[in-house]
């Protein structure tokens, strides 16, 4: 969708805010995901990680990375974004 792509892309280029929980960038990467937008996922996933990292949330770094790992496998074409995992 090329109209959150820009909104997803704005998001993980921003500098990194204090004011900005991590869970809202895991969210809005898991929206980019299910867009197809993998490389805009990954950015936000990272963003949400070092969120998470700040916040000392381990089980949600956990989860993001998880999110993080699929969005780069789909990135390189081995999964179709409607298929199944």
């Amino acid at each position: 969708m090329p109209g959150f792509s820009l909104l997803w892309r704005l998001a993980s280029s921003l500098p990194l805010s204090l004011l900005v929980a991590g869970a809202t960038y895991h969210r809005l990467g898991l929206a980019a995901l299910h867009h197809g937008c993998p490389a805009d996922a990954d950015r936000l996933f990272e963003r949400a990680a070092l969120r998470y990292r700040a916040e000392l949330a381990v089980e949600a770094l956990a989860r993001v990375r998880t999110h993080q790992a699929i969005a780069r496998y789909r990135a390189i074409g081995a999964v179709n974004v409607k298929g199944a995992l």
